[in-house]
């Protein structure tokens, strides 16, 4: 997890080598629910071979109690 640009940059277990793309859309899931956590929409920064680089607009604290995604 990186602080910057007024969000965070979160590293996601998976990459190009599983077929994701830097267009794909990502949820923060609330807890270990399927359920999105309100503001937890990301943009995929960068797209690399074994994980993805995703910027969300959430605290490390939010991201803490919520580290599951969805893409």
């Amino acid at each position: 997890v990186d602080v910057n640009n007024g969000g965070l940059d979160i590293t996601v277990g998976g990459g190009s080598e599983l077929g994701i793309a830097k267009g794909w859309r990502v949820t923060v899931l609330r807890g270990e629910t399927s359920n999105p956590l309100s503001g937890g929409t990301g943009t995929i920064v960068r797209v690399n071979k074994t994980t993805t680089i995703v910027h969300v607009s959430l605290t490390t604290n939010q991201i803490g109690a919520n580290p599951n995604v969805l893409l």
